[in-house]
């Protein structure tokens, strides 16, 4: 995989796209998991043609499985030398208080980690706290082990999270963040 994360990482990086490794793969760079299965890649909405034009030099496309609660307007899935590559614009996820449309763009980009000779940008921390809340009880391993990270480091990029409670989202997740927002300041 790590290969095809360095040829994905060259190719985007040319192309002067907005783009970052999100989920498992992400959370894992920053110490939050010990294991990633797949390597998620986000892409500013804007940039998802060029993205799609240049990801088709590398390897095969197709439309990913979208399914309730996704509204994703661009989830492509590319096979690249045997490894699947999901790349999603304008990700949005639908909740009984309407839909959280993850804004992506160059101010979500709060990492960067080396593989190979290329740099991979990474997705912040604080977005994908949110979004696995919002994909709900199945990711809960997952939410926890961020809300960890949150208390032990501390919450690095807070206006990703004021952002996030700016848009409608159950009562339930606003409340929670707000929780973790009150414990991280008592540090």
């Amino acid at each position: 995989m790590e290969l095809v994360i360095e040829k994905v990482a060259r190719l985007l990086n040319r192309a002067g796209v907005t783009w970052a490794a999100g989920a498992s793969w992400m959370l894992k760079q920053y110490g939050i998991v010990q294991t990633a299965r797949d390597f998620d890649v986000l892409v500013a909405l804007p940039d998802f043609p060029k993205v799609h034009e240049e990801l088709l030099k590398l390897g095969y496309g197709r439309p990913g499985e979208t399914k309730n609660p996704y509204l994703t307007k661009h989830f492509t899935t590319y096979e690249i030398d045997g490894v699947d590559l999901d790349v999603m614009a304008g990700f949005t996820i639908s909740h009984e208080a309407g839909a959280h449309e993850f804004p992506f763009d160059a101010a979500h980009v709060t990492g960067r980690v080396q593989v190979g000779e290329q740099e991979v940008p990474l997705s912040a921390p604080e977005d994908w706290l949110v979004l696995y809340l919002l994909m709900g009880p199945d990711r809960e391993p997952k939410v926890q082990a961020l809300e960890a990270y949150f208390r032990e480091k501390g919450i690095a990029h807070p206006q990703l999270l004021s952002q996030a409670l700016e848009q409608d989202l159950p009562e339930s997740i606003r409340a929670r963040v707000n929780a973790l927002f009150s414990a991280c300041q008592a540090f």
